[in-house]
């Protein structure tokens, strides 16, 4: 996917190039206004993908659906294909949002996953205050925050793979001294700092990997949409 994008911008200014040397009438603006909607979709559709591999993501992958569903209607809407405007988008699709979010926890509490899933939809959630088994498990902010506090957390596995996704929304995570953690951030729109290193803008990918050592080996992998998640050391 990144050749794939890599290629698709140095089409965009070679066409541009060219265009401003007279060689060529591509109306590269017009193409541009039109199909921004994908990075919706490829956002989605990636989602997808890696929460599909993680235990207790089944939220996130289903979260990611819909914002990948949104991509297609604007891009529809671009090309006049359906008649709907951006307002009229969102005013459907945030409220689609948090019903997806709702059966997805739904799917979790019944035991279709098999990892445990956290959320905080308009609403904040602190994890963290008291000693807990931490295990593979997905967190979600949908128009609303949340803190996890990885001190007092007790692991008793090699790695533990955790999901963060924030949509208009954030989390805190803080983490002990002695944790290795491997950092995979995608942000639209958002921001990630971890350890006080930061990505993030319209659309942004980065791979923190983990410090030598033997501590136990925390995966992250995180998704911001409209909002900011902060990795720092307790």
């Amino acid at each position: 996917m990144r050749v794939i994008g890599g290629l698709l911008i140095i089409l965009v200014g070679v066409v541009w190039l060219l265009n401003n040397l007279g060689l060529a009438t591509v109306p590269v603006a017009w193409y541009v206004i039109r199909l921004w909607p994908l990075i919706l979709v490829y956002w989605g559709v990636r989602g997808i993908r890696d929460a599909a591999r993680q235990p207790g993501a089944a939220m996130v992958a289903v979260i990611n659906a819909g914002v990948a569903a949104v991509g297609l209607l604007l891009l529809a809407g671009n090309f006049g294909w359906v008649a709907i405007s951006l307002g009229e988008i969102f005013r459907i699709a945030l409220p689609i949002l948090v019903i997806l979010a709702g059966i997805a926890l739904l799917r979790a509490a019944r035991g279709f996953t098999g990892g445990t899933t956290h959320w905080a939809v308009l609403s904040g959630l602190e994890i963290g205050k008291t000693p807990f088994r931490l295990e593979d498990s997905a967190y979600l902010a949908l128009m609303g925050s949340g803190s996890l506090d990885l001190t007092q957390a007790e692991i008793t596995q090699p790695e533990v793979n955790l999901h963060c996704m924030a949509i208009m929304g954030g989390w805190e995570i803080k983490v002990p001294q002695d944790f290795r953690v491997d950092v995979m951030a995608e942000t639209l729109l958002g921001g990630c700092e971890v350890f006080g290193e930061g990505t993030g803008g319209i659309l942004a990918r980065k791979h923190i990997p983990a410090a030598e050592g033997d501590g136990p080996l925390i995966r992250l992998r995180v998704q911001v949409l409209m909002g900011g998640v902060e990795v720092k050391r307790a």
